[in-house]
């Protein structure tokens, strides 16, 4: 069996990390164990096509039937922010009943919900976001998307997070090779992400440490 199946809700959660794993030392940014964890292998980052967030809420049981005898376990991760939602806290209760209605025992999977969407996890005060971008500063990076009125001055992150990343994507430069949602969600994940304090990844981190525990760690 395999250690771990992802089933993510849009693609550019599975462009994000697979761009995240298909790194050498993903598991030193997670304080984890490395596990085989494929970006080339579909199934190991599971999306089924034309599925949003809504879909996923409703039928994660259902799409990960197939898995129980593959997978050792799995984790569900989709955005709190949709229309309508019921929350991030439902999400994940009626998520997990019905995961363990399907034949999944409780330890072997969890449910993530990203509070309020994947773009959040870019957005912290950390010189390697704004590298990631190709910008030079953080501050710099800051003041072009205060300008296109996408981040409010004093306000933590942009209130139009999926904006913001489109626009900080198109700025700066990269040494090699084209900017993407993957490139720069590897590059900040790599070296800013274990500073990340969004409930759902801080609870993504948890979980894969304690079902992988780092060499002297405890399961």
């Amino acid at each position: 069996m395999r250690p771990l199946i992802f089933h993510l809700a849009d693609n550019a959660m599975v462009e994000g990390l697979k761009g995240f794993f298909g790194r050498d030392n993903w598991h030193h940014a997670l304080g984890c164990a490395q596990i085989s964890i494929d970006p080339e292998n579909n199934s190991d980052f599971f999306k089924v096509p034309g599925a949003n967030d809504q879909a996923i809420w409703k039928r994660a049981h259902e799409n990960l039937m197939p898995f129980p005898k593959l997978y050792e376990r799995a984790i569900i991760i989709l955005d709190e922010h949709f229309d309508p939602s019921p929350g991030a806290a439902v999400l994940e209760q009626e998520i997990a009943v019905n995961m363990e209605k399907s034949g999944w025992k409780r330890e072997r999977f969890e449910v993530i919900v990203i509070q309020p969407m994947l773009e959040a996890w870019l957005w912290m005060d950390n010189p390697n976001i704004a590298a990631a971008f190709g910008v030079e500063s953080y501050e710099a990076l800051k003041s072009k998307l205060i300008a296109q009125e996408l981040w409010e001055e004093g306000a933590a992150k942009p209130h139009e997070l999926k904006r913001a990343v489109q626009v900080a994507t198109g700025l700066g430069k990269i040494k090699s090779g084209r900017k993407t949602f993957s490139t720069v969600f590897g590059a900040a994940s790599r070296r800013a992400l274990d500073a990340c304090e969004e409930p759902g990844f801080k609870k993504l981190r948890q979980t894969l440490q304690s079902w992988f525990p780092a060499e002297g760690g405890q399961a």
